[in-house]
């Protein structure tokens, strides 16, 4: 009970520092409009690969589609439930960690993992990947509970089962705790497989249509976007001239870095602790990591770090010496109150505007180009975003009038380019946002594309040939408006 008690209120205090931090904070990111503006699709009754394209599982879109409809499609709803999620997230890294530390050193452990999560200069946005990466420790946690109580293992199922419709490779983790069961607690492996197949059962008419975009995965996802394992794609700082570049520079390697302090870890817990629990811990870890596959960037190993860090942090504690563990807590703990106030503090003032997506806070840069964008583009008008930013679609309220929310250069080849040219001349959307993509920069966030697929050169004619600029890029980020000329 107290275990539970402390990663609830573990839990409680995550979601109020990342809900400070991210509750309305806007961001061009490239990717979260993928699946924002997919739910706001699933809101309006379309389906996912019938009416829009996707290469993930259907879950995210039908989850934020169903809560959409319900409580409305604003920015401040998608960030609750995200928050909800990783508040969730770090409860269950709180007790799992408590089943090798007492609760109080799992709690500061955890506290510190929130805080990184939070402050990381990775950010946090909605994504397949932590709606399953939560689902994948929700399982590991009932499935440890099904030794115990051989009823959890249903629930072990049911979690794993359903985190594969949210991302289908997490059919590795559903797979391995399966195989685990079966070594620990033979009777229970039947109630884990129930609750496994009854996601699938619920969404058999969608495993044609998931199977045949997993098919398009394999021959043009998978290659186009390898990445060599830590790869950091962001901005760095290239000299510490502050304890934030520091903060920030180590925060950016962690994620490569926990996999091998977690990897050293169970094997000093395997000595220590229960062998069992280090069994169900590397065979996670194992799994978790290939999920990852072909994308083992630190951006996309940061998803999977919650079992590392579960890992490295009991495996810490449990060889230090009886005497020094207070003073280690109190390191912890220290450090997460220095790395909530060093990189929390705003760089410089929000800024507020209100936007489709409802009231936000945005950086200075991100308001001069949304904000301008905006004054033209109303909630209802047809829009195109390309090639990729489609956060612009949930922003504005522009109805795109193409199934494909983004184009990927470098990976999407010339049936998708064709597919959406056709859209474009049945239905010209009134506004384009426009973005030339540079090869130096699809080279270093996509370092494997087909360097024969990096242009879509019949939609770029398409466009020179019917719009007009009417919003310039003035500020240097590579974004124009172009308005469709009149017939």
């Amino acid at each position: 009970m107290r275990r539970l008690l402390t990663s609830t209120v573990v839990g409680i205090a995550a979601f109020l520092l990342l809900w400070s931090r991210y509750g309305n904070f806007f961001f061009l990111s490239m990717d979260e409009g993928i699946y924002l503006e997919g739910a706001v699709r699933v809101a309006r009754g379309q389906a996912p690969y019938r009416d829009f394209f996707t290469i993930t599982g259907p879950a995210t879109f039908w989850l934020y589609g169903a809560i959409f409809k319900a409580l409305g499609e604003t920015l401040a709803v998608a960030r609750a439930v995200l928050c909800i999620e990783l508040a969730l997230l770090c409860a269950a890294v709180c007790w799992l960690t408590s089943q090798l530390l007492k609760p109080t050193f799992a709690a500061i452990t955890t506290s510190l993992y929130a805080v990184v999560l939070v402050t990381s200069p990775f950010p946090l946005y909605v994504t397949h990947r932590w709606d399953s990466n939560l689902l994948a420790i929700l399982a590991i946690a009932f499935a440890w509970s099904a030794l115990r109580n051989r009823n959890f293992a249903a629930a072990a199922g049911l979690c794993a089962g359903t985190a594969i419709w949210f991302t289908p490779p997490m059919a590795i983790l559903c797979i391995t705790l399966g195989v685990w069961l079966f070594m620990q607690a033979r009777p229970a492996i039947w109630i884990y497989l129930a609750g496994a197949a009854l996601p699938a059962l619920l969404a058999v008419n969608t495993i044609p249509s998931l199977l045949q975009s997993l098919l398009w995965d394999a021959t043009n996802y998978a290659a186009a976007n390898k990445v060599s394992y830590g790869v950091l794609t962001g901005e760095l700082p290239h000299a510490f001239t502050s304890v934030a570049a520091i903060v920030k520079y180590c925060e950016a390697m962690l994620p490569a870095i926990l996999p091998i302090l977690g990897a050293i870890a169970i094997i000093g817990i395997r000595k220590r602790a229960d062998r069992k629990f280090a069994s169900l811990l590397m065979l996670s870890a194992i799994a978790l990591l290939a999920t990852a596959y072909p994308r083992f960037g630190g951006a996309q190993l940061w998803f999977i770090s919650p079992i590392f860090w579960i890992a490295a942090s009991a495996g810490t504690f449990l060889i230090t010496p009886e005497k020094l563990k207070p003073a280690v807590a109190l390191l912890a703990t220290a450090a997460s109150v220095v790395i909530t106030y060093v990189m929390l503090r705003p760089a410089e003032p929000l800024k507020t505007l209100e936007t489709n997506a409802g009231n936000v806070k945005l950086s200075r840069l991100h308001f001069v180009v949304t904000s301008g964008i905006l004054e033209s583009v109303r909630p209802g008008d047809s829009l195109f975003v390309f090639p990729y930013l489609p956060i612009f679609y949930f922003a504005t309220g522009g109805v795109n009038p193409t199934r494909y929310s983004y184009m990927q250069p470098g990976m999407m080849g010339p049936i998708d380019e064709k597919a959406v040219l056709k859209d474009l001349r049945n239905n010209p959307p009134k506004w384009v946002i426009h973005h030339t993509f540079s090869e130096a920069f699809i080279m270093k966030n996509w370092p494997a594309s087909d360097r024969t697929r990096l242009q879509f050169s019949e939609i770029e004619e398409f466009l020179k040939a019917n719009y007009k600029v009417t919003n310039p890029d003035e500020v240097g980020v590579g974004y124009r408006l172009l308005q469709l000329k009149p017939k």
